[in-house]
């Protein structure tokens, strides 16, 4: 059975928005990016490389309740 190890590397997490609030509502919009470096390896070689970048927008919506 061969093994294979995975090397995470770089890994990086950044994001930017603003929001808005009116009485009790508020909604806000956000950029967000995760990077990612993955290498797989056996005992021997690097087999391959792969980077998993994802990005993503996000828009929220709420009600802020006073008790």
């Amino acid at each position: 059975m061969i093994k294979f190890d995975t090397d995470l590397s770089d890994e990086l997490y950044y994001g930017f928005g603003a929001g808005v609030e009116y009485n009790s509502f508020f909604a806000d919009l956000m950029y967000k990016v995760n990077e990612v470096k993955a290498n797989l390896e056996d005992d021997k070689e690097v087999l391959g490389k792969k980077d998993f970048d994802y990005s993503r927008i996000t828009l929220g919506f709420g009600y802020k309740f006073s008790f």
